[in-house]
């Protein structure tokens, strides 16, 4: 995404990697997934599609490009979702990526 892309402005102040998008009807950002720059050696991918939009494989194709890219950079990519969030779980799987660990947080 461009640096003039009103779409993604917001999403460039909350991530301070690339972001890769897919567009809708009339040029909408409807799905992306944004690298998070956690360390030199490992980057976090995030991901999030507009629920008009989901079900299609758009998050499955931008998480791909995210994570191709990060690869490329010689980078690990990780991928962090809520265990209650099944769908981002299967996209996850779909594209090779392994349970690594369960965190728990508790507040009390």
């Amino acid at each position: 995404m461009s640096d003039a892309d009103t779409a993604a402005l917001h999403l460039r102040t909350r991530f301070d990697g690339a972001i890769f998008g897919v567009r809708g009807p009339h040029g909408r950002l409807v799905s992306w997934a944004a690298i998070k720059l956690i360390s030199e050696t490992v980057w976090e991918l995030a991901v999030a599609t507009e629920p008009d939009y989901r079900g299609r494989g758009f998050a499955r194709d931008a998480v791909a490009a995210a994570t191709r890219f990060t690869l490329e950079q010689g980078r690990l990519p990780i991928y962090i979702h809520d265990r209650d969030n099944s769908t981002s779980g299967f996209v996850a799987r779909a594209l090779g990526f392994q349970l690594y660990c369960e965190i728990v947080l508790c507040e009390y």
